[in-house]
């Protein structure tokens, strides 16, 4: 039970960070007026390559699916990819489950059934010390192996 907390914990910790970050100024000392930019993007990260389902995945594999479904820059469509059950047309859960300054990295994958594994490893926010992460619970679905619905939905509140 813990270890599904500390991702949400970790995510939360984001939030705040970024919000503190958003709300301060770094012209201190300068008499100009304070210019906002705005970068817009030229083009989007590459999608994780899907990880087929011909044999149980390896924790290299999971922490790319993982990273990517946290990743912004990643287009939607393929984000969507990523997670059980989860559409373009119903995205809510791949929306929910970016996460910025959030790295992942598992470390034990283990087979829990037919076309189910669990991954442990660990999870770190920004430059804070990683903590533990797992289970992790991934399934079988068209093929490839994605984020199961069971272990992502509690966590975001999405589903």
């Amino acid at each position: 039970m813990t270890s599904r907390l500390v991702p949400v914990l970790l995510a939360g910790a984001a939030v705040t960070a970024g919000l503190l970050s958003a709300c301060s100024s770094d012209n201190e000392g300068d008499d100009s007026p304070a210019s906002a930019t705005v970068e817009q993007a030229t083009s989007f990260a590459a999608a994780a390559p899907e990880v087929p389902a011909t044999v149980d995945p390896t924790p290299a594999e999971l922490t790319a699916l993982v990273e990517t479904a946290l990743d912004y820059d990643v287009r939607l469509a393929d984000r969507v990819k990523l997670f059980q059950g989860v559409s373009e047309s119903d995205p809510a859960l791949a929306q929910r489950f970016v996460q910025e300054k959030l790295a992942v990295e598992f470390t034990f994958v283990t087979s829990t059934g037919a076309g189910e594994v669990s991954a442990r490893g660990q999870v770190a926010l920004d430059r804070n010390p990683p903590g533990d992460v797992g289970p992790v619970t991934f399934v079988v679905e068209d093929g490839t192996w994605k984020i199961a619905r069971s272990w992502a939905c509690p966590i975001t509140g999405a589903c």
